[in-house]
C-alpha cells in the first residue's frame, strides 16, 4: 500500500476513500452555514431556510462530487501495469462519493429541522423550570 502511495503521489493522483468523507462533510457545514445566515439575518423560519440553503447550494455540492468522481474514475476503470490493485481504490472512492453524496442531500435537512425541534422544546422546559 505504502509502494502504491508513494507512486500514486509522484504522478500527483493521490486521493483516499476517507476524503469522500471530508468532502461530505464540508458540503454538509456549508449547508448549514446558509441556513443558520438566512435564519438569523433574513428572519426565516428553519424549513424555509433550509429548504433555500440546499436549493442554493445544490449545484456547486454536484460539480464537486462530479469532478472527484471523474477524477476517479480512470483509477476504476483503466488499465496497464497495476491496473488490478487500482481498480478496488477507484471502485471505493466513487461509491463512497455517491452513497455520501446521497445521504448529505436527504439527510442534512432531515437532521437540521429536528435539531431544531429539540432545541425550541428545550428552551419551553426551562422556561417552565
Amino acid at each position: 500500500a505504502n509502494a502504491f502511495c508513494a507512486e500514486a503521489l509522484r504522478h500527483g493522483a493521490y486521493f483516499h476513500p476517507r476524503h469522500t468523507m471530508f468532502l461530505s462533510c464540508a458540503h454538509t457545514e456549508e449547508d448549514i452555514d446558509f441556513a443558520l445566515d438566512a435564519e438569523r439575518n433574513r428572519g426565516l423560519d428553519p424549513r424555509t431556510a433550509i429548504a433555500e440553503a440546499c436549493a442554493l447550494r445544490f449545484r456547486p455540492i454536484m460539480m464537486t462530487t462530479f469532478a472527484a468522481t471523474l477524477g476517479a474514475l480512470p483509477l476504476a476503470v483503466g488499465g496497464g501495469d497495476g491496473a488490478e490493485l487500482r481498480a478496488p481504490l477507484g471502485i471505493s472512492i466513487i461509491g463512497g462519493l455517491l452513497v455520501s453524496q446521497v445521504l448529505t442531500l436527504y439527510t442534512t435537512p432531515i437532521v437540521y429541522l429536528e435539531l431544531d425541534r429539540l432545541r425550541l422544546k428545550v428552551l419551553r422546559w426551562r422556561r417552565r423550570a
